[in-house]
């Protein structure tokens, strides 16, 4: 590879890795795919199995957090299962479950954009690998756990680094939690913080707290104290956000929130239900 065809992929990536950051995570689109007519049996089918949102974001997180050794020029740093895992290909090839979505996402504009982003660095990233180890580059093992991101990322994005293995662990031992198995535990997530949410207009008391959790994955939920009830059975339509950043998630949440009470036409009290106090 001549240095100008290098320049070019190096360019090409960081302004992929740019837009990747700067988009909020497509959960208008992973919701209207769940509501979707033809893809809604299939969603429910899966049952408890139906980790999409977060499957997906691992997917795209392990792709940006590449693109961060190779913007930084640190091929060589990259762990040994990290290159492993990417090589494998494309999302529906690490989740098979999902394929009955493969020719169907390209009708969702928001996560066919972000898709179509991830396919691109992902084929940067391989012919990068696969040239430098043509070259004779070491294939050191390194910290497969413990991966710190380049300073060209900007002390204002650092929280929003979409990589699991973007924590340096010598540096901030919250992230030891994540490394935990346990027999018999199936997940553990961390209580990051909890919001307090303002509207007199839309909610029956004013206030809604909205507690975002941190998954071991580095992806965020937010999930709300207040839901609507469905309109038609009564039942609480309980939702949550998702997001690469704690900000990403509590917008997603929120908006999923005001969704849900307008398509319930939830206005009084007897519209809403509560989640018990000890839970926030």
């Amino acid at each position: 590879m001549t240095m100008g065809e290098i320049n070019f992929h190096i360019q090409r990536l960081q302004a992929l890795d740019n837009e990747m950051r700067s988009r909020p995570f497509p959960s208008h689109d992973v919701q209207d795919m769940r509501n979707d007519e033809y893809l809604a049996s299939f969603f429910a089918n899966l049952g408890d199995a139906d980790q999409f949102a977060a499957d997906f974001d691992t997917f795209c997180s392990t792709i940006v957090g590449t693109a961060s050794y190779l913007l930084g020029g640190r091929l060589d740093a990259i762990p040994q299962r990290q290159q492993a895992w990417i090589k494998q290909g494309d999302f529906f090839t690490h989740f098979p479950k999902y394929r009955f979505l493969a020719h169907h996402w390209t009708r969702f504009e928001g996560f066919a954009q972000e898709y179509r982003t991830a396919l691109e660095m992902l084929d940067i990233e391989l012919h990068m690998l696969a040239e430098h180890t043509q070259e004779g580059g070491s294939q050191q093992q390194g910290d497969e756990e413990s991966v710190q991101m380049s300073d060209h990322i900007g002390t204002d994005r650092k929280q929003d680094i979409r990589s699991s293995d973007s924590v340096d662990n010598s540096k901030n031992t919250t992230a030891d939690w994540k490394r935990l198995k346990i027999d018999h535990i199936a997940k553990i997530e961390r209580i990051v913080t909890v919001f307090q949410i303002w509207s007199t207009e839309k909610f029956p008391y004013a206030k809604v707290k909205i507690k975002i959790l941190e998954d071991a994955d580095g992806s965020y939920l937010g999930v709300p104290n207040m839901a609507a009830k469905n309109r038609r059975d009564g039942s609480p339509d309980w939702i949550s956000g998702c997001g690469r950043s704690i900000v990403a998630a509590l917008q997603s949440t929120i908006i999923q929130l005001l969704q849900s009470i307008e398509q319930n036409e939830a206005h009084s009290e007897e519209d809403f239900e509560w989640a018990a106090p000890e839970d926030f």
